[in-house]
């Protein structure tokens, strides 16, 4: 059960919105001058290889209005102070994208930063070590609801119902769900009725 959940890397993201501009750019049928002043005005290079993230966001926004898109929101929730000048943008960005992954708003990050730290809120955190920490936790929520769905998804294609599936667990903990070791176990179970049949 392991290689089944990977998150996007900054660079693959930054390629993706690169793939956007130039992909907005030919359904606009800009030519080259139109195009690199925008680059230049917005980040004041002529390639979008030289852009920041947020001017690569910004061209990104411009040029879909251009194309009577609606330009990306934020993600809902998001604290409103954090810029890209803050020291840690990278960081902030990992929880970013972990919550939107698992669909989750910043109250979430908000409780973990709270019960790991004492802090109310992931804006306040001020040091990497705080940021690593929520980030860690926030992995963990992924591989258990990764596991989770990996799991039922092998059982559905098994035809193990309700009742079958309560009879294997019965000697776990109640919670055995929200347990990485407890998932595994019942993944390898059901691994080995699929091999038995």
């Amino acid at each position: 059960m392991t290689g089944y959940y990977q998150l996007r890397t900054k660079e693959q993201r930054v390629a993706g919105q690169r793939k956007a501009i130039h992909a907005l750019r030919r359904k606009l049928g800009l030519d080259r001058d139109v195009y690199e002043e925008i680059l230049m005005r917005v980040g004041g290079v002529t390639t979008s290889t030289k852009l920041s993230a947020d001017a690569l966001a910004t061209v990104l926004d411009e040029l879909r209005l251009k194309a009577g898109e609606k330009p990306r929101v934020a993600y809902p929730g998001k604290p409103h102070n954090f810029d890209a000048a803050r020291a840690m943008p990278d960081m902030i960005a990992k929880v970013e994208a972990q919550l939107a992954d698992m669909k989750l708003p910043w109250a979430y990050a908000d409780s973990i930063a709270k019960r790991m730290h004492g802090i109310d809120r992931v804006a306040w955190c001020r040091t990497e070590e705080q940021l690593r920490d929520i980030i860690a936790a926030l992995h963990v929520e992924q591989e258990k609801r990764a596991l989770l769905e990996a799991l039922e998804e092998r059982r559905a294609a098994l035809g193990i119902d309700d009742a079958r599936l309560q009879a294997m667990t019965a000697n776990l903990p109640a919670n055995w769900q929200r347990n990485r070791k407890c998932l595994r176990m019942v993944g390898a179970m059901i691994e080995s009725i699929e091999v038995g049949q």
